[in-house]
């Protein structure tokens, strides 16, 4: 799906904006950083990005994009456990993914737009 970006949000040819910088839940929102700086502080994660994607029950969802650091060896229901523990009952994290490696530009930064355009050929 081509679109562009506004701000921090993602607007699709069709027009429809998808925000990228905030999650929403049932019970509320959280930003997606704080998101990040909670799975980044796992003792087996190196490197971690997350993106809102849409979602048909209430708008959007975080989708987390996890790189686990040398001979780590972390499942995908551990990172929910850990999440769980930390995070607000309305906001419990679904939807992680482990990549040997983030998308990023030429100046090194991870491209949120390619995981967002990823998240949503696979959904």
């Amino acid at each position: 799906m081509a679109g562009k970006f506004v701000g921090c949000e993602r607007q699709d040819w069709g027009g429809t904006i998808l925000p990228v910088c905030r999650a929403f839940f049932t019970g509320g929102k959280m930003l997606v950083r704080k998101l990040e700086d909670i799975l980044i502080d796992h003792p087996d994660v190196a490197e971690v990005c997350v993106i809102s994607v849409p979602n048909d029950e209430n708008g959007t969802k975080p989708k987390a994009f996890v790189v686990l650091r040398d001979n780590a060896h972390c499942s995908v229901e551990q990172l929910h456990a850990f999440c769980d523990d930390r995070l607000p009952e309305y906001a419990g994290l679904k939807d992680v993914h482990i990549l040997p490696e983030l998308p990023k530009g030429p100046l090194g930064i991870v491209s949120r737009r390619k995981l967002v355009d990823f998240a949503l050929q696979t959904n």
